[in-house]
């Protein structure tokens, strides 16, 4: 008896074809022909993509943890002189 040969999809192969079904109204039936796959298999996978999506909305960075300081603002000693020698010229 011959040794079955297992195909392994990438998540984007797998996104792709769930996003037919979903987006462009494709069958399942039409979809696991054309991808040799069992109906379990891509019911399996849209499941995966509903109980994982929250993922694709998450922040990938929060606020809080970034490490970014607003730079010092300095006023040049020059310009402080004379705004406040115009300032005692009024």
């Amino acid at each position: 008896m011959g040794e079955i040969q297992r195909r392994h999809f990438t998540a984007t192969q797998k996104l792709a074809i769930v996003r037919r079904h979903l987006i462009d109204q494709n069958s399942v039936a039409n979809l696991c022909d054309e991808h040799d796959l069992k109906p379990t298999q891509f019911y399996q996978w849209q499941k995966q993509l509903f109980e994982n999506g929250e993922a694709a909305f998450e922040r990938k960075s929060k606020p809080a943890d970034l490490d970014i300081q607003a730079p010092t603002l300095r006023t040049p000693p020059d310009f402080v002189g004379n705004v406040r020698s115009g300032l005692a010229s009024m």
